[in-house]
């Protein structure tokens, strides 16, 4: 029995290894596809593959964009962020983030652990940040001028959860609970929250200093609004 089991199980196995595509790439492999499709230039694409919004831009290269990297556990995408611009807080189900400066300065970066404590860093031009997989991140940038960074990720197709735009799916007198508000103050919230991917404006002290204009009223809402 013992050895029918094992038989089986190296043909279950075998199987599967023959039906999946996302196997070594061989002679065999390139010869279907072309070499060309282990290539990707988002500025060959119409719209230069960039996503533009308010605070800044990304240009994907996931499982998404370029079908090859199926099966090959890697991707990537280029941000930039606006002076004073946020990407707010997130977390990639499936991967770990490798993040890498290409240029900036003033430009903080942080996570929080499982258990709760903070690991927040200001980097500069040259510098890499680890996201660890399932952890809510975020990147900021805090100098007057353009922050341009690369993250890779060790998943082709990583996932993104937006954590303050999950939360709002959940009912709101839980959401009001949570956030120690009542329900009133947790619509105020509601209403002055962000939307886009990035937040533009992102830090008072920082748009102060570079002479930018100021938030959209109602983007910061005070803590005598929303108190419980």
């Amino acid at each position: 029995m013992m050895k029918l089991a094992i038989v089986l199980f190296l043909a279950v196995i075998g199987v599967s290894l023959a039906s999946s595509d996302d196997g070594p790439i061989t002679a065999k492999t390139i010869q279907k596809v072309g070499a060309n499709a282990y290539v990707y230039n988002p500025l060959l694409l119409g719209t230069n593959g960039t996503q533009k919004s308010e605070g800044g831009s990304r240009q994907q290269r996931m499982l998404g964009q370029w079908p090859a990297l199926a099966g090959q556990g890697v991707s990537q995408t280029v941000f930039t962020l606006e002076p004073c611009a946020m990407r707010p807080a997130h977390v990639h189900p499936r991967a770990t983030g490798l993040l890498y400066l290409i240029s900036g300065a003033k430009f903080m970066v942080g996570y929080v652990t499982e258990d709760g404590a903070p690991v927040n860093n200001e980097i500069s031009t040259g510098t890499s940040a680890l996201f660890p997989i399932g952890l809510v991140h975020y990147q900021q940038n805090l100098d007057c001028f353009d922050a341009t960074y690369i993250i890779s990720y060790n998943h082709e197709d990583p996932g993104t959860q937006m954590t303050y735009a999950s939360l709002q799916q959940l009912p709101a007198s839980a959401m009001a609970a949570t956030l120690g508000v009542n329900t009133t103050g947790y619509e105020t919230l509601l209403s002055a929250s962000p939307k886009g991917v990035f937040i533009k404006s992102s830090d008072p002290d920082c748009v102060a200093r570079c002479q930018l204009a100021p938030a959209k009223s109602g983007a910061t809402v005070s803590a005598a609004s929303v108190s419980g």
